[in-house]
C-alpha cells in the first residue's frame, strides 16, 4: 500500500504481526495518466509487486515508531515554548520594556520574577531591577533602564496567560524527558559508547540548542 500522511498506519498496525506488508513511496509507484480510482491504484500497485517493481519503505518496529512519535511530540513542545518566549517578548517590545538587550534569557530565573512582578502591578524599575540575580545583578543602570516602560492592564493581562502557558509547557516537556531517559535505558552502553566520540553527546539535532537555553534557563 502506499504511505499516504499517516492514513497507513491503522491498517499497518493491525496486519504487521499476521503479513508481511509492504509500505511504498507513492512516487515510486505512479501510475500512468487517465482517471484514477483507488481500485486502479489497488490493480497497478499489484501488477507491479508482482512484476518486483516496488520497494518497501523501512518501518521501523512499534516501539521504535512510538518512540520516534515521543520524540516528535517533544520537539514540538519545545518549539511551541520558544513561540511563546517570542510572543513575551513582542508583547514587552510594545509596552517600551528592553529586558531582551540585557537578559540573555528573558525567561530566565531573574526575568521570570521580574515577568510576574509586572503581573502584579509592580512598574518601578529600581524595585524590579533588584529582582536580578547571579551576573544580571551586575548590570545596575542598565538594567533599570531597560526596565523603563507603560505596562498597562492590557499588557499584564497578556504577560499571565503567557507565563502560565509557559509553566505548563515546562512541566510538559520535563515530563516527556523523563519518559524519554526511562525508555532509553535498555540502551545505556551504547549512548555511553556514542558519547565518548568528540563531538557527540547524549542529545543532539535541530533542537540541542533549543534544549540548552531551556535548561540554562531553569537552572
Amino acid at each position: 500500500m502506499e504511505s499516504t500522511s499517516v492514513l497507513w498506519k491503522p491498517i499497518y498496525n493491525l496486519l504487521e504481526d499476521s503479513f508481511n506488508v509492504m509500505v511504498v513511496n507513492a512516487f515510486h509507484i505512479k501510475n500512468v495518466p487517465g482517471r484514477k480510482t483507488d481500485d486502479k491504484d489497488a490493480e497497478w500497485i499489484a501488477d507491479l509487486l508482482r512484476h518486483g517493481l516496488v520497494r518497501g519503505s523501512f518501518i521501523p518496529d512499534r516501539a521504535q515508531r512510538e518512540f520516534r512519535e515521543l520524540v516528535r511530540y517533544r520537539r514540538g513542545l519545545i518549539q511551541q515554548r520558544a513561540d511563546e518566549v517570542n510572543r513575551i517578548q513582542k508583547v514587552l517590545e510594545g509596552a517600551n520594556i528592553k529586558l531582551s538587550s540585557v537578559a540573555t534569557d528573558i525567561v530566565g530565573v531573574s526575568g521570570r520574577a521580574m515577568l510576574e512582578a509586572m503581573v502584579k502591578g509592580i512598574e518601578d524599575p529600581q524595585t524590579l531591577a533588584t529582582m536580578a540575580k547571579g551576573r544580571m545583578s551586575k548590570k545596575g543602570a542598565n538594567l533599570q533602564e531597560s526596565l523603563q516602560g507603560l505596562v498597562g492592564p492590557h499588557q499584564r493581562m497578556l504577560l499571565d496567560s503567557q507565563l502560565r502557558h509557559l509553566t505548563f509547557l515546562d512541566e510538559e516537556i520535563k515530563r516527556l524527558d523523563a519518559e524519554v531517559v526511562r525508555r532509553m535505558c535498555p540502551f545505556d552502553a551504547e549512548i555511553d559508547s556514542l558519547d565518548d566520540i568528540h563531538g557527540m553527546g547524549r542529545r543532539c539535532g535541530r533542537d540541542t540548542y533549543r534544549d540548552r537555553n531551556r535548561h540554562e534557563s531553569l537552572s
